[in-house]
């Protein structure tokens, strides 16, 4: 993601982002930061999952954190610190929101360009790296020779 719209997202989702730097350059002596590994066109996503989790915080009154923000296997992953004591493994109605509200991003990522946000499928390139990406990012990436053409595999629209 571009450091204006991690700084953006930060800005705004502090209290949910409060582990998270632009680059692990910038990590401190004894610090785990976070950084957030997708590109720029899940921004909109992200940022829509963000305020509803910022929502659930407010209503459960816990310390609701984001622990890591990952692109992986061509969806956008979001991984949450409930708020709770380690030794709480129960689950209360917060909990489950919350778990749905991921797992709906999740799901909507896998038919959003991770690169540009327009309509995109699951694609892997030659070094078997899966992404959701649409046909004008493929041609540039094939252009680019980061995908070879014969090793290409475009599994569509098709996963729900």
């Amino acid at each position: 993601m571009n450091k204006k719209n991690f700084e953006t997202l930060k800005n705004q989702f502090p209290e949910l982002l409060k582990n998270f730097i632009y680059s692990y350059n910038e990590k401190k002596e004894g610090e785990f930061p976070e950084t957030i590994f997708c590109d720029d066109g899940w921004y909109a996503l992200l940022k829509e999952a963000l305020l509803k989790i910022r929502l659930i915080k407010q209503s459960a009154r816990r310390d609701i954190f984001i622990t890591c923000i990952k692109g992986k296997f061509g969806s956008l992953r979001i991984h949450v610190n409930y708020g709770k004591p380690e030794w709480s493994k129960n689950k209360d109605l917060w909990d489950f929101i919350i778990d749905d509200i991921c797992s709906a991003t999740e799901r909507d990522s896998l038919h959003i360009c991770e690169i540009c946000s327009k309509n995109g499928s699951l694609s892997r390139n030659k070094t078997g790296w899966v992404q959701t990406l649409c046909e004008e990012c493929v041609e540039k990436k094939i252009q680019q020779g980061t995908i070879n053409e014969d090793l290409l595999h475009t599994f569509g629209n098709g996963i729900k």
